[in-house]
């Protein structure tokens, strides 16, 4: 670009757009300032899982060493029993599928994730907190004019919409869109781009809770569990329980806890009540009874005492990730159910894959929305095909398996769908670990070389997992 600096602007300073802003400042040509509409960054969150591909990324950008610190296991690249999976609503829970993968699942806590992208920040990209966007506008210089609630004001190149679920970017984004289609006479395609702004509920209730072993340990009712020496689903008819250690540095070892309630038959209803909320153990208990369940699924249980209870809502698949200069990452473009420990790695995945076309030598001022469409090209139809996925396993992992009745059925006919339903899972799966951002991102790049604007050959990525 000559020295002339690529002004990006980034809304939201979760793991999204912290991770752009760090892959971005490789590259000496783009200037990055972050916009954050909290106050400051906390230090509470829940477990965060990494599969091998993310993992690959942020090696890429030198936080391996960090990471390694904080993380409650090693890498590797040998074949690791990654996932065991136990059918536990029943007196013995046998342990009836061990998935494995070529390397495995990285565990974090959230807060000290976001706080090994900030410490690796460079001083020249600021971060300004209590910024909210409002809107913004495409000026006649062909800068992208912002507008934050404070009534203040910045002005970029780029707009990165890395805001989460609640995206202030992609409601607008999909607005003008909208407003594309009517002006081209398509008013049905108006309508089914606006449906998209707003999030789906999957149906399914999460309560959350990070319980610090030390505590554990005293408890009379759960010091004589058995921690998990692997992540570990118990499952039941429409519960499914995952335990995971994860490490934090204040109090030690923590045990990431989620229990999972799954009504497939509420998916797209209006959730009626807060998405997050924190509970006592009596409400939540009030939801669901483990009276049936084996005894170690049944401890587990009561460890959660004081959950965050979490509405679980995804995004629909979009019309498309960008406008013009502006683009959608992370939540904001495809927030989706957590079944498959995909959010956090393909948010990191979209900011590395986003930077690296902008810092491309053919990728200049006049030349952004280029970028743009071959990053909208390669992400969006891969991004959906794992949120389809995720949702499928959050139905099978709450025994919602092919219509098969898991209580009144045999015990062999259930032993051989437990079977046949965990190698779906690990065929489904796969792609976390048996693949890489970089097979694809050359793809990429050649795509940006080979780019003629308004071609309607031009070709197209076809989703490869």
């Amino acid at each position: 670009m000559s020295g002339v600096k690529l002004k990006v602007a980034v809304c939201g300073g979760g793991i999204g757009g912290l991770a752009f802003a760090l892959a971005a400042s490789k590259h000496s040509h783009i200037a990055v300032e972050v916009y954050e509409a909290s106050s400051g960054f906390a230090s509470f969150g829940a477990g965060i899982g990494l599969w091998p591909r993310a993992w690959n990324v942020l090696t890429t950008l030198g936080l391996g060493d960090h990471l390694l610190k904080i993380a409650s296991s090693s890498p590797t690249t040998d074949t690791t029993h990654s996932f065991t999976f136990r059918k536990s609503d029943q007196t013995a829970g046998p342990d009836f599928y061990k998935m494995y993968s070529k390397g495995q699942i990285m565990t974090f806590h959230r807060g000290q994730l976001q706080q090994a992208f900030l410490q690796h920040l460079p001083s020249s990209y600021p971060i300004h907190y209590s910024k909210r966007l409002q809107s913004y506008s495409r000026q006649s210089s062909g800068e992208i004019q912002l507008t934050f609630r404070d009534g203040a004001h910045a002005t970029c190149d780029v707009l990165v919409g890395a805001d989460g679920i609640h995206s202030t970017v992609r409601a607008q984004l999909m607005q003008d869109e909208a407003q594309i289609a009517l002006h081209s006479g398509r008013p049905d395609a108006a309508e089914e781009i606006l449906t998209s702004i707003e999030p789906f509920w999957t149906g399914s209730i999460a309560y959350r809770e990070l319980a610090p072993l030390a505590r554990l340990q005293k408890d009379a009712d759960t010091r004589e569990l058995r921690i998990p020496l692997h992540p570990t689903q118990y499952i039941g008819k429409d519960i499914n329980i995952m335990v995971y250690p994860v490490s934090q540095e204040d109090v030690g070892e923590v045990i990431n806890l989620v229990v999972f309630h799954t009504r497939p038959e509420l998916e797209g209803m209006v959730y009626d009540g807060p998405w997050t909320t924190q509970v006592d153990e009596a409400s939540w208990l009030d939801e669901m009874t483990f009276d049936e369940w084996e005894p170690e699924a049944r401890g587990w249980s009561k460890c959660v005492k004081r959950p965050t209870k979490w509405a679980i809502h995804a995004v629909k698949p979009l019309h498309t990730y960008v406008n013009d200069c502006v683009v959608l990452l992370g939540d904001a473009s495809h927030a989706m159910d957590p079944h498959q420990g995909a959010g956090a790695g393909l948010a990191i995945e979209d900011a590395y894959v986003l930077a690296e076309l902008l810092s491309h030598p053919h990728t200049t001022k006049s030349t952004i929305h280029h970028a743009l469409k071959v990053y909208d090209r390669m992400r969006r139809p891969f991004a959906e095909e794992i949120a389809r996925r995720s949702l499928e396993n959050s139905r099978w992992l709450s025994l919602h398996y092919d219509n098969f009745d898991f209580c009144g059925s045999n015990d062999a006919d259930v032993e051989r769908k437990l079977r046949e339903m965990g190698d779906r899972i690990v065929e489904k799966w796969s792609w976390a670990w048996s693949s890489t951002i970089h097979e694809s991102l050359e793809q990429e790049k050649r795509e940006l070389d080979n780019f003629v604007d308004n071609t309607p050959d031009c070709p197209r990525y076809r989703c490869r997992i």
